[in-house]
């Protein structure tokens, strides 16, 4: 059980209250048994949005300040889930079953005084808040069966599976000021059922090659009743057959080469897959597909040569028909599907343990993203925006010091576009973070933590977008919003396990 309450440093206080609990009972052992978890999550939060850029670095608007300070959220997430397995010398059995509600009420204001105010009461207040709610209940179940066996006088094991989701969805969008709903634009009632069969071999052929061959069946069928725009109203449904590989060869001197090859899939809102008239301009509008293909492949090594040192190196690719996109500047702040991308990449990953008491680790990714064709989305270029180029973390820890453990973790990230043509770019960001922790008993642990150490003024995230930051300021188009990150911070903590 976990019980949490957090201002941070925003002039508006965040007031989060976070409430997470787990139950788990179990019986038997890993070749048979069973377990029953239940897991309830609630919380609620005053949120401090991306502001205008501009408003920040010229004083105008303090580092930590909002400009609608009414914008939050409440949230919560109830989870029931129950698992069966069962192994012998012939194969096992996998079960589960499980039962989950979600629901969200979040208010967001990200464009602020551009598009409402003549609909609202007071246009002084900012008027282009809205309001996104769900309701969902979710039922599912994966089973699985397993065989050992011979394939071609080979040790060999085939798996074949059932996935089956079915989502019941209640979700709706208002026009909102200061959270009083004054137009409500969309209000949906949902129903989603995703199935997924499969089948996987793994063969060890030699003493230095194995295979993992599978081949996966999906399809997904959606129902949408669109109470305030009737002609969104409809069904759709998508399949998608996904192939996938790996073929390993090694070890030698403890290490092993790998190849991965395989298709895969996103599935897109259930909304826009039966859309043909957009709720809030009233524009005529193209429906999405209920299923999006995407294509990867990777090459690379694992080792562990050197006595104590982890490491590995991938070179990959992807490829999809379509990727999501935030649009800040939309009068929802919603995503949008965007043309098909190509992204490709290298990741080294190191963990080395220096002695029982010392553990280094080391991750570095670098991603090359455009979009595959230029000029897609009918806007110059063929950047993604807010697509990050590189990633590094290095972290410290330091444990088995008797009830004593502490860390540190230093993360990078490159700069990045924020327009597909590439004319406006955020800069780089660099954080450390310092942990220190004491197991009081087997039940009590008692930590600080220190955080942005170095106290560097780092924005969480940025955009290109249009907006309009006071009622009589003139609208910026294709401008800057961001949302700094906490500053230097000091926390106490102390966990009771029960």
């Amino acid at each position: 059980m976990l019980l949490q309450h957090q201002n941070g440093p925003w002039e508006n206080p965040e007031g989060l209250n976070k409430f997470n609990g787990l139950l788990r009972i179990s019986d038997g052992s890993s070749a048979r048994g069973w377990s029953m978890d239940g897991i309830f999550y609630k919380a609620h939060w005053d949120s401090t949005d991306q502001v205008p850029l501009p408003l920040i670095e010229d004083g105008t608007l303090c580092r930590f300040c909002a400009l609608d300070p009414t914008d939050g959220g409440n949230t919560g997430r109830s989870i029931l889930s129950g698992e069966y397995h069962a192994t012998d010398d012939n194969g096992y059995w996998k079960a589960l079953l499980y039962y989950e509600y979600y629901n969200l009420q979040l208010w967001s204001d990200f464009t602020f005084f551009e598009n409402r105010c003549g609909l609202v009461p007071d246009p002084s207040l900012p008027c282009d808040q809205f309001e996104q709610w769900e309701n969902r209940n979710v039922f599912g179940t994966k089973l699985a069966k397993g065989w050992y066996h011979f394939l071609f006088g080979r040790e060999s094991n085939t798996e074949i599976g059932l996935q089956i989701r079915y989502d019941n969805i209640h979700v709706g969008l208002d026009n909102t000021q200061s959270r009083v709903v004054f137009q409500s634009v969309r209000d949906d009632f949902v129903n989603e059922l995703g199935t997924g069969v499969y089948v996987q071999n793994n063969t060890v052929w030699t003493s230095w090659f194995r295979s993992v061959l599978g081949l996966r069946f999906d399809s997904v069928h959606n129902q949408v009743d669109a109470t305030l725009t009737p002609e969104n109203t409809g069904n759709s449904s998508g399949q998608a057959v996904s192939p996938k590989m790996s073929l390993i060869f090694g070890p030698w001197n403890r290490t092993e080469y790998f190849i991965n090859y395989g298709w895969g899939f996103h599935t897109n809102d259930a909304r826009g897959t039966t859309q043909v008239l957009d709720p809030t301009t009233g524009l005529v509008s193209v429906p999405t597909p209920a299923l999006v293909r995407e294509k990867g492949a990777e090459v690379g090594v694992r080792s562990e040569a050197i006595r104590g040192w982890q490491t590995s190196l991938a070179l990959w690719t992807i490829y999809s028909d379509s990727s999501i996109e935030y649009a800040a500047d939309s009068d929802i702040g919603s995503t949008e599907p965007t043309g098909a991308t190509r992204r490709w990449g290298l990741e080294w990953n190191n963990q080395w343990v220096a002695n029982r008491w010392l553990l280094f680790n080391f991750d570095l990714a670098w991603i090359h993203a455009r979009y595959a064709y230029a000029n897609a989305n009918d806007s110059e270029g063929d950047y993604i925006p807010n697509a990050v180029s590189a990633v590094s973390t290095f972290g410290v820890t330091i444990k088995n010091l008797g009830p004593w453990s502490a860390g540190l973790i230093a993360r990078w990230f490159s700069a990045y576009p924020l327009s597909q043509d590439g004319s406006l770019w955020a800069p780089s960001s660099f954080n450390v973070d310092l942990r220190g922790q004491y197991e009081v008993s087997s039940h009590v642990t008692l930590a600080l933590d220190i955080l942005n150490l170095f106290n560097t003024k780092n924005y969480d995230i940025q955009y290109q977008q249009d907006y309009q930051a006071c009622p009589t300021c003139a609208v910026v188009e294709s401008g800057v919003t961001a949302h700094p990150a906490e500053p230097f911070e000091v926390r106490l903590s102390l966990v009771v396990k029960f």
